[in-house]
C-alpha cells in the first residue's frame, strides 16, 4: 500500500485542497444512524466486496474509540486490489461523532483524506447527519477545484443516503426479530 503524504498532526484538516460538507436528514433516531455508520456492515452497499474491516482496538483498548484502525473500500477478496485505504480514528464520541484519516491506500491517488460524521437528533425519531470530507487529490489536479466540489457533493449524497437508510432498516428488522424471539422464549 502507498503511504498518503502526511504533513502535520494526524487528523489535521488545514492542508485540504477540497472540503465537501453534506447534510442528510433521516427518519430514524440518532442512535440508529450512528450505530449503522459505526457497524461492521457500513459501506457494504457501495459495491460487491466493499465495506469496512476493523483491524485494531482503540488506544484505550475499547472496541471503538480514538486510535482504532480499519480498512475501508474493497476489503474482501477477490477485489481487494481495486481500492482499499487504511484509516486511523482521531475522534470518537459514541452515538454522536467519528473522525478518521486515511494513512495508506492501494493506489497513490491522495495527499490527504479526512472524514467526519456528526449525528444530531432533530426529534425523538429523526436526526441529521453532517458528513464532512477534507481531501487533496493527486491525479485530479487538472480539474478546476470549483468543479470538483459540486461533483463530489453529488457523489457523496448519492452514495450514502439510500444505502444508509437500507442498513438502518435492516438492523432495525434484525433487532425486532431478536426481541420477538427473546419474548417468545421467556414466555415458554
Amino acid at each position: 500500500m502507498f503511504k498518503i503524504r502526511l504533513k502535520g498532526e494526524l487528523g489535521s484538516t488545514d492542508r485540504a485542497a477540497i472540503i465537501v460538507k453534506t447534510v442528510h436528514n433521516f427518519e430514524f433516531t440518532a442512535n440508529e444512524v450512528f450505530e449503522a455508520i459505526d457497524s461492521d456492515d457500513a459501506w457494504r452497499w457501495l459495491a460487491p466486496c466493499c465495506g469496512v474491516q476493523y483491524l485494531t482496538l482503540s488506544s484505550s483498548g475499547e472496541r471503538r474509540g480514538v486510535g482504532m484502525t480499519r480498512y475501508m473500500g474493497a476489503v474482501r477478496q477477490p477485489l481487494r486490489w481495486v481500492w482499499r485505504q487504511h484509516e486511523v480514528f482521531t475522534a470518537y464520541e459514541a452515538g454522536r461523532r467519528v473522525k478518521y484519516e486515511a494513512t495508506q491506500a492501494t493506489w497513490p491517488l491522495l495527499r490527504l483524506w479526512v472524514e467526519e460524521y456528526v449525528v444530531t437528533p432533530t426529534s425523538p425519531r429523526s436526526c441529521s447527519l453532517t458528513w464532512t470530507v477534507w481531501w487533496t487529490p493527486i491525479l485530479m489536479g487538472w480539474l478546476p477545484l470549483r468543479w470538483t466540489e459540486p461533483i463530489m457533493r453529488w457523489i457523496f449524497t448519492v452514495s450514502i443516503r439510500p444505502g444508509l437508510r437500507r442498513l438502518v432498516r435492516k438492523r432495525s428488522q434484525h433487532r425486532a426479530v431478536i426481541s420477538r424471539t427473546e419474548t417468545k422464549e421467556s414466555h415458554q
